[in-house]
C-alpha cells in the first residue's frame, strides 16, 4: 500500500542509528541497500503505469478519490459515496474520471484526476476544520472498535452462511486492542529496545496514514500482527506481576485495560448485509447463467439474495435492475414491471433513474408482445414474503416466529421489525411494539416510516414528549431528502 511509504523515514532512522545512537555513528550502507531494494520493488509498477497511461504514477491513482470519500460533508468515516458527488459504486474508477473531466473541462491524466479529488477533500477540511477534527476522532474510534467494518463482504454474514468455523475463533479486535494498549504503555514507561521502537513507530505512522481516508476492516489488518505482539507482552507481564504480588501495578493497568475494553466494545456503527448479498447474488447469477441450459437452482438462489437485498436496502437501485433482468430473461414481465415501477416511485434524479426506466420500457415491450411465460407462484419467496402471506391468511402466530427468525439472521431487516410491531399492536401489546421499533432504529436510526409509526404509537399511549422529539427528527431528515423509503 502506498501509504506505507510514510514509514520510510522511520526505517532509515532505525537502519542508520538504531534510534538511540549519536549522529556521528551514522551507518549509510544499510540505508543505501534498503532504498535500492525499495526502488527495485516499485519500479516495475511505476513503469507499467507510465507505459499504459503515459503518466508517472508510483503505485495507483486512487489516493485522491479515497481521500475525498473520507473528507466531505456527508462522510461518517466509512466508505460512503456522497449522494450529489456523482461517484458510483462499483464504477468508481470510471465515474471519478468522468466527473473530474466534466468539472475541469479538459482531458486529465490519472495523476491529475487524483489531484482534483485530493483538492476537493482538502477544500472540505479547510472550510470545516471543526467538523474535520470531529471526523478524525470518530475514525480513531472506528479503527479500534471490535466491529469488522466490511469493504466488499461482511465478515458476519459470511460466517453465518458459509464459514461457521469462524465462530470457534472468538478473539477479535475487541480483546486484542485493549491488551495491546497495555503492552504499548508498559513499553513506553521503560526505554524500548530498538526493535520495539520500530514496531511502535510503524503502528503510529500507519494509523496516521489511514486517518485522511476512511476506515474498513481490511485497511486495519496490517496492524493486527503488531497489536498481537504487544497484547502477548501485556498478558505475560500481567501474569508476572500477579506472581510477584505487585497488586498496585495490576490494579492500575487492569483499570486502564477495562476502560480500553469498554471503548473498543461500544457499538459505533453497524452495517446491513445488503452489499454482501448483492455480491453473492451477482456471483450466483453468473454461475447459473453460464451453462446451457441454465442452472435454475443457482439462479433461484440469486433471486432470493437479490430479493433480500431489495427488502433491506431499497436505496440500492442495482439489485432492482439485476432482479428485473432475471425476471425478463425468465419471462416474468409483470414481476419486473411491478418491481421497477415501485423503485422508480422513490428514485431521485441521477440515482439510477434512467437505467431503471430503460429496463422498465424493455419489460413493458416484451409483456405487450408475449405476455408472461411463467406464473408468479413459481418464483422463490424469501422468508419475509412467506410471513407476509401468512399474515394475509390469518396466521399471525406463524408469521411472528418467522419475523423473529429474520431479525436473528439479519438484524438490519427493518421490514421485519415493522411487521412484528404491527402484530404486537393488533394484539394490544404496545410495550412490545415500542421495544421492537426502538430495537430496529438502533440499526437504521434514520428510517422515516419506522420513526413515524413509533411517533404515532407514542401519541396513542400518552407519551407526547417522546412523540414531539421524534417529530423534530423526522422534519430534519425530510429537509435532507424528500424521497420516501420503499416498503417491501
Amino acid at each position: 500500500r502506498t501509504n506505507l511509504l510514510l514509514f520510510l523515514p522511520v526505517v532509515i532512522w532505525f537502519l542508520s542509528l538504531r534510534f538511540y545512537a549519536p549522529w556521528r555513528h551514522w551507518q549509510w550502507q544499510p540505508v543505501l541497500g534498503f532504498c535500492a531494494a525499495l526502488i527495485l520493488l516499485l519500479m516495475p509498477q511505476a513503469a507499467n503505469n507510465y507505459l499504459v497511461a503515459k503518466d508517472f504514477v508510483l503505485v495507483s491513482a486512487n489516493a485522491g478519490v479515497n481521500m475525498f470519500i473520507g473528507n466531505n460533508p456527508e462522510t461518517n468515516g466509512l466508505f460512503h459515496l456522497p449522494a450529489r458527488s456523482g461517484l458510483r459504486n462499483p464504477e468508481l474508477e470510471k465515474s471519478q474520471y468522468q466527473i473530474a473531466v466534466e468539472r475541469t473541462g479538459r482531458p486529465l491524466k490519472p495523476s491529475q484526476v487524483s489531484k482534483y479529488w485530493l483538492a476537493e477533500g482538502m477544500r472540505f477540511i479547510l472550510a470545516h476544520p471543526g467538523q474535520a477534527l470531529h471526523l478524525y476522532v470518530r475514525k480513531i474510534l472506528l479503527l479500534f472498535n471490535y466491529y469488522e467494518i466490511p469493504d466488499h463482504l461482511s465478515f458476519y454474514l459470511m460466517r453465518q452462511k458459509y464459514l461457521s468455523a469462524l465462530y470457534w475463533a472468538p478473539i477479535g479486535f475487541g480483546i486484542v486492542w485493549p491488551l495491546a494498549l497495555l503492552g504499548v504503555i508498559w513499553s513506553l514507561r521503560r526505554r524500548p529496545e530498538p526493535v520495539e521502537m520500530l514496531l511502535l513507530l510503524f503502528m503510529l505512522m500507519y494509523i496516521l496514514s489511514l486517518l485522511p481516508f476512511f476506515i474498513t476492516a481490511r485497511y486495519r489488518l496490517p496492524l493486527a500482527p503488531f497489536l498481537i505482539i504487544f497484547a502477548a507482552l501485556a498478558a505475560n507481564d500481567m501474569m508476572c506481576w500477579i506472581r510477584q504480588q505487585r497488586w498496585q501495578t495490576v490494579t492500575v493497568f487492569g483499570l486502564v485495560g477495562l476502560l480500553a475494553w469498554w471503548a473498543a466494545n461500544t457499538p459505533r456503527y453497524r452495517f446491513d448485509f445488503a452489499h454482501t448479498r448483492m455480491q453473492l447474488a451477482s456471483r450466483l447469477q453468473r454461475l447459473g447463467e453460464r451453462p446451457n441450459p441454465p442452472d435454475m437452482h443457482k439462479i433461484n438462489q440469486a433471486v432470493l439474495e437479490y430479493k433480500w437485498t431489495v427488502e433491506t436496502a431499497p436505496y440500492f437501485y442495482e439489485p432492482f435492475l439485476k432482479l428485473a433482468e432475471i425476471y425478463i430473461n425468465g419471462g416474468y414481465y409483470t414481476g419486473a414491471l411491478h418491481l421497477l415501477e415501485t423503485r422508480l416511485a422513490i428514485a431521485e434524479e441521477g440515482s439510477g433513474k434512467r437505467e431503471l426506466e430503460i429496463v422498465r420500457d424493455k419489460a413493458a415491450a416484451f409483456y405487450k408482445e408475449k405476455g408472461d411465460r411463467i406464473a408468479p407462484a413459481t418464483v422463490p419467496q424469501t422468508p419475509y414474503e412467506q410471513a407476509r402471506q401468512l399474515e394475509q391468511q390469518g396466521g399471525d402466530a406463524e408469521a411472528e416466529q418467522i419475523y423473529k427468525k429474520i431479525i436473528h439472521l439479519d438484524p438490519s431487516h427493518i421490514g421485519a421489525y415493522r411487521r412484528l410491531a404491527h402484530l404486537y399492536v393488533r394484539r394490544g401489546d404496545n410495550k412490545s411494539a415500542v421495544g421492537i421499533m426502538r430495537r430496529g432504529l438502533r440499526y437504521s436510526p434514520d428510517y422515516y416510516e419506522l420513526l413515524e409509526e413509533l411517533q404515532r404509537l407514542y401519541v396513542q399511549i400518552g407519551k407526547p414528549a417522546k412523540a414531539a422529539a421524534l417529530g423534530k427528527k423526522i422534519v430534519r431528515l425530510l429537509r435532507i431528502s424528500r424521497s420516501r423509503i420503499y416498503e417491501p
